[in-house]
């Protein structure tokens, strides 16, 4: 009726459709997580590697499926899938113009190899190639992603961006962290190192760790340092104030002639010639 008192209706064609709701339902549901990336990378991504593995090791992708398994359910389980990914994002973001660029090229060039490199070691080994072969994948991911830091703090130092530098700094060294536990682990396995020399290469890894931490602390004070004067603004870009004075691990800022607030360096972070506060 509503149709007809618009416009004539010159045919009709009735179509009956039997169909459960349930499925219906489900089918909705299913297609709305695929168009989710944070469910499509569970269900599409997460087996697609996982098939992958099993055609290119076979007799061996088990023992790698489930160490990848686990290690996945570790980043969801403490909640750490959506900070790397956002790290990930922000460390592999392109500058074309950046004289760094060139490494960057190098870094994924690395980092594509990593696959193939390891699949030549898994396939000339004669023993223990699968643990060879994942020495070999970390090893050659890790070089890339080293080389990619160099390349950020480079292209950092170059826009005068160096808040950036201690973050990098912390990024690498938890890779270095976190690829000699997994060689220590590996060696372990194949009894090609004693216990001792586990514990002092964990802890020569930590201790470098610990260093890292304090380095950007350094970093992060020094270019907040020379920022007395700057204009300060909060993550939206509105104009808080000035920085009057630098000490004691926070900012001093003049938001009105009577008016002063004090924010900790932890809060703050250059950019440009503004610093934006958290």
């Amino acid at each position: 009726p509503v149709i007809s008192s618009i416009l004539p209706i010159l045919s009709k064609k009735t179509v009956v459709v039997k169909q459960s709701r349930h499925l219906e339902n489900t089918l909705y549901l299913l297609k709305t997580a695929l168009e989710d990336p944070k469910w499509s990378r569970m269900l599409l991504g997460v087996p697609g590697i996982m098939l992958l593995l099993w055609a290119l090791f076979k007799e061996s992708a088990i023992q790698l499926i489930l160490a990848f398994a686990g290690i996945y359910m570790i980043l969801r389980g403490f909640g750490l899938e959506e900070p790397l990914i956002n790290a990930l994002k922000s460390l592999f973001k392109v500058d074309i113009s950046s004289p760094s660029f060139p490494i960057y090229v190098v870094a994924i060039l690395i980092l594509l190899s990593s696959p193939f490199v390891a699949y030549y070691i898994y396939s000339v080994t004669p023993q223990f190639k699968f643990f060879e072969s994942l020495r070999a994948f970390v090893l050659t991911m890790w070089t890339g992603m080293t080389v990619l830091l160099l390349s950020k703090i480079w292209e950092a130092l170059h826009k005068k961006e160096a808040y950036r530098i201690g973050d990098y700094i912390l990024l690498g060294a938890t890779l270095f962290l976190g690829v000699t536990a997994a060689d220590v682990f590996v060696s372990l396995i194949q009894q090609s190192i004693s216990l001792d020399e586990a514990v002092v290469s964990i802890a020569v890894a930590s201790i470098i760790y610990i260093t890292s931490l304090v380095i950007r602390h350094a970093v992060l004070n020094a270019s907040l340092l020379l920022s007395k004067g700057a204009e300060v603004v909060d993550k939206t870009g509105r104009v808080i104030g000035v920085v009057k004075d630098v000490g004691d691990h926070q900012l001093k800022i003049e938001i009105s002639r009577k008016r002063h607030v004090a924010v900790p360096f932890e809060r703050s972070r250059i950019v440009g010639k503004r610093i934006v506060v958290v």
